[in-house]
C-alpha cells in the first residue's frame, strides 16, 4: 500500500509538471480574516483562518476555482459567551472573471458550495435552593448550503507567482461573514 502511494504521488507530481508548460492552472494559499456579520455579528467575534483554492484558466479571462478553508470565531465576552468557539470549513466551486488579462489582474468572483459548522459552547451550572441546573459543554454540528461573491486583484511577485488579495461576502444560513483574504497565487 505504502508503495502504491509512492507511485501515485509520483505521477501527480509528473503530471504537474507536464501542466506547468501551458499555465492552465494555479494554485492560491491565503490567511483570511473574518467580520461576522448581521446576527452572527452579535455574538461572535472576528474570525482567523486559511483557504487554498485552485484555479483551472479556460481563458485569460477567466478560470474555475475549487476552494477551502478553515475558518475559527470565538463567542463575544460582553453578552455572556465567552466560553463559546464556533468553526467553519468552506468546500466551494467557482467562477473568477478577470477584467485585464496583463500583469496587474482585477476580478470578481462567485462561488458557491457546502458550509460545514460546528459549535461548542460550555454551560454555567446554576444552584437554585439548593438544586444544581445546567453545566456542562454542549457540541454541534451542521453542514449548510451558502454562496459567495466578492472581488479582488492579482498583482506579480515574479514570473511564476501572484499577490493575490480579496474580499467576499459569504450568506450561510444565519453565519452570514465578510472574508478578507491575503496571500500567494502560483501557475502549475
Amino acid at each position: 500500500m505504502k508503495k502504491l502511494s509512492i507511485i501515485l504521488l509520483i505521477l501527480a507530481f509528473i503530471s504537474t509538471v507536464s501542466f506547468a508548460q501551458d499555465k492552465k492552472m494555479g494554485v492560491s494559499v491565503q490567511g483570511a480574516l473574518v467580520l461576522p456579520m448581521g446576527d452572527f455579528g452579535d455574538v461572535a467575534d472576528m474570525g482567523f483562518g486559511g483557504t487554498g483554492t485552485f484555479l483551472y484558466n479556460l481563458n485569460k479571462n477567466l478560470s474555475i476555482t475549487g476552494t477551502v478553508g478553515y475558518i475559527s470565531f470565538s463567542g463575544k465576552d460582553d453578552i455572556g459567551f465567552d466560553d463559546y468557539s464556533f468553526s467553519m470549513i468552506p468546500i466551494l466551486a467557482g467562477v473568477r472573471y478577470y477584467f485585464a488579462p496583463d500583469n496587474f489582474k482585477p476580478y470578481v468572483s462567485g462561488q458557491l458550495g457546502i458550509y460545514s459548522t460546528s459549535v461548542s459552547y460550555t454551560m454555567p451550572a446554576y444552584t437554585i435552593g439548593g438544586v444544581t441546573f445546567g453545566g456542562g459543554e454542549v457540541d454541534a454540528s451542521d453542514s449548510e448550503f451558502g454562496f459567495a461573491f466578492g472581488g479582488g486583484f492579482l498583482m506579480p511577485l515574479g514570473t511564476n507567482m501572484n499577490l493575490d488579495v480579496n474580499a467576499a461576502y459569504n450568506i450561510v444560513s444565519d453565519a452570514d461573514f465578510l472574508g478578507i483574504n491575503v496571500g500567494v497565487n502560483f501557475g502549475l
